[in-house]
């Protein structure tokens, strides 16, 4: 006959020692599910800023679909850098109003809310976007140049205005 006898394998799990062996199976394998549950959870709670930032690169990717067309907005921006390395005054300030405005219909298309700009880059925080203090202090030089009739814009000025903006748009994936 065979050297392996079926019914006595068939006992060994009809008997009181598997059973005890079931019953700290169930109990180890719940530990570990509530230990992986657990682990789940607080790395979704960790990562939450990962795909608030991930949720809002989608819609900036998404607003940069609305504007006619990338190469337009790419052509935009550079007609408004070149004119910021202007030597002359004029140049670099409407350069860094239109840089502004062009930031700002970005924000707006985004889906931000608010009267005027400063509204809504309140809404924003550096999980959305990266360099939002370098944003603020970029629009105060603007609003210092469209409000002071005597404020004197410098080319450093100027060219950090641009700097801040063209490292917002490549950020957002629009250059």
């Amino acid at each position: 006959m065979y050297p392996f006898d079926y019914n006595l394998f068939l006992d060994f799990f009809y008997s009181d020692t598997w059973l005890g062996i079931v019953f700290w199976l169930k109990i180890f394998s719940g530990l570990v599910s509530i230990i992986l549950f657990s682990g789940i959870v607080i790395l979704g709670v960790k990562t939450k800023k990962f795909w608030e930032r991930v949720f809002n690169t989608a819609k900036a990717f998404e607003a940069v679909g609305e504007i006619k067309g990338k190469e337009k907005a790419v052509k935009k921006w550079q007609e408004i850098a070149t004119r910021s390395a202007s030597h002359i005054e004029s140049d670099r300030k409407l350069s860094v109003i239109e840089s502004d405005k062009f930031i700002d219909d970005i924000i707006k298309r985004i889906g931000f809310k608010g009267k005027d700009m400063a509204d809504r880059l309140k809404q924003i925080n550096t999980n959305q976007v990266s360099n939002i203090e370098d944003i603020w202090r970029a629009h105060k030089i603007r609003n210092n140049l469209v409000h002071d009739p005597y404020f004197k814009l410098s080319q450093s000025d100027s060219d950090f205005v641009i700097k801040v903006y063209e490292n917002t748009l490549k950020e957002l994936g629009i250059l």
